[in-house]
């Protein structure tokens, strides 16, 4: 029996004609041979992808007959492992429910509906600096002038303006014509499907107060996921986005931030006039916020043949990533630490090395939920060293 480390016949040929060509090349310091060499090297190990080094197909039949009953077996786990995803998606579902109680106190807070007591208003900060200030700044004099200033604010101000604004992936997608609309938005909640629905999804929902730029008063985007493992189905990854559905938002006249009019001047050429001007006025897309609640195109269910097949399929990926990346963000941590990303305390954690470690462990997550198809992230907008509000360009929203 060969040994089973031993490299093929393939392999052993791929290296050999790289090795010739550095050969050829006269010596491995020079650029271009590098290059060719460099490029020579990708593509040769793209062609040995799955190559087997021999060793299985040299099995007698009866190893391989026990080989197929392991896999089976692998088949057998996946099911089960579904089946825990399911269960998993139950505790959600029910702790969910509790959760939402919290949540809708908070909005009765942040929107000025309720007024906490004082006992409610408990809470030491752990710098004993801050303490003191506060103990220091605590008499009846400074309580009463306070309370005349702040008789005019209701509930907090801008709060998921602010939060939006503090979140790294909802950051870079708000536009300075934004602003004033979010300044409306008065909550964000996050709703599992029920039990017995015939697709599983998630629902982030945005509500906003009467404001003079549309009619809705929520924004709602579903978030289908699969759950199930296909008939056989040996590498189940865990649960699989399925798609999304948006909503289409009830602008008011002259009101919609996803669209702006630009004038252009046209010069008549020939006939009478010839060489007067006039301005073309027409309403063609902008960059917003508000083109998150658009739903995303399909993906191909073939895969691409040509670059220019690719290309799309490379551009529809990113959009997804960039959509799923933002819900994800939204659901697991802007909505349950929301009051951390308003001061900007959740930042600091978010930075953290164990942070990033578990951001990192989230990115692989996504995309194995996605199917794998995504684009790599060598570049700056993905680097999770990123620190919203620091003074430099803000990084680009593929979700625009």
């Amino acid at each position: 029996m060969a040994d089973q480390g031993a490299p093929s016949a393939k392999e052993l040929a791929e290296a050999q004609r790289i090795a010739d060509a550095i050969n050829a090349g006269g010596g491995a310091s020079d650029p271009a041979t590098l290059a060719a060499i460099q490029g020579m090297i990708a593509n040769g190990l793209a062609d040995m992808a799955g190559i087997s080094s021999g060793y299985l197909e040299e099995l007698p039949p009866a190893v391989l007959r026990r080989v197929k009953a392991l896999k089976k077996m692998q088949s057998e786990h996946a099911q089960i492992e579904a089946q825990y995803q399911k269960e998993i998606l139950a505790l959600d579902r029910k702790f969910g429910e509790m959760y939402s109680g919290l949540y809708a106190k908070r909005a009765t807070i942040t929107e000025g509906s309720y007024e906490p007591t004082e006992e409610e208003c408990e809470w030491v900060e752990s710098d004993d600096e801050e303490e003191e200030k506060i103990k220091e700044e605590d008499d009846e004099g400074a309580a009463a002038a306070a309370a005349d200033a702040d008789a005019d604010v209701k509930g907090i101000p801008k709060f998921w303006l602010t939060v939006l604004q503090n979140f790294k992936h909802t950051e870079a997608c708000i536009e300075d014509h934004d602003v004033p609309v979010l300044e409306y938005l008065q909550n964000i909640t996050m709703v599992y499907s029920p039990e017995d629905s015939e697709k599983d999804f998630f629902e982030l929902h945005f509500r906003f107060g009467e404001n003079p730029f549309f009619k809705d008063e929520t924004l709602i985007k579903r978030y289908f996921i699969k759950l199930d493992a296909e008939e056989g189905e040996v590498m189940y990854g865990g649960p699989a986005y399925e798609g999304n559905e948006g909503c289409k938002i009830e602008w008011l006249p002259g009101k919609d931030v996803t669209k702006q009019e630009i004038e252009k001047k046209q010069r008549k050429k020939k006939g009478k006039g010839a060489g007067e001007v006039r301005v073309v006025k027409r309403i063609v897309p902008q960059k917003s916020f508000f083109s998150f609640f658009d739903s995303l195109p399909p993906m191909p269910e073939e895969e691409p043949t040509s670059a220019k097949e690719e290309e799309a399929f490379s551009e529809i990926a990113n959009m997804y990533y960039e959509d799923y990346q933002i819900a994800d963000g939204i659901k697991g941590k802007l909505i349950p630490q929301a009051v951390l990303w308003f001061t900007g305390e959740a930042l600091d954690y978010d930075e953290d090395d164990d942070e990033d470690d578990d951001d990192e462990g989230e990115e692989a997550e996504l995309r194995a939920m996605l199917g794998g198809n995504l684009p790599d992230e060598d570049d700056e907008e993905h680097d999770p060293d990123y620190k919203p509000g620091a003074e430099e360009e803000k990084p680009e929203c593929k979700q625009q």
